[in-house]
């Protein structure tokens, strides 16, 4: 069974950052409580690790559960409002 995880991110160049990773799988590295970042580790040969700013502490919380994991980066939604 797949969980779906949407978390939003600080900026729109942290959103550019996980859409292009976008279909990839990548590992969730390392989640900070005190800062609210993440650190996600594309598992494509030669791709960066990026680090994101999480929105929420709920997100943070959510994010910590899957430090470890290899998950799946789905597309990112357009921004409203």
């Amino acid at each position: 069974m797949q969980e779906l995880l949407l978390a939003k991110v600080e900026s729109a160049a942290q959103a550019a950052k996980v859409s292009a990773l976008a279909g990839q799988t990548a590992t969730v590295t390392k989640v900070s409580a005190v800062t609210n970042l993440a650190t996600i580790t594309p598992s494509a040969a030669g791709q960066a690790p990026i680090i994101v700013k999480l929105d929420a502490a709920r997100q943070v919380g959510e994010m910590q559960a899957l430090v470890g994991k290899t998950v799946m980066i789905g597309k990112t939604p357009a921004t409203i409002g």
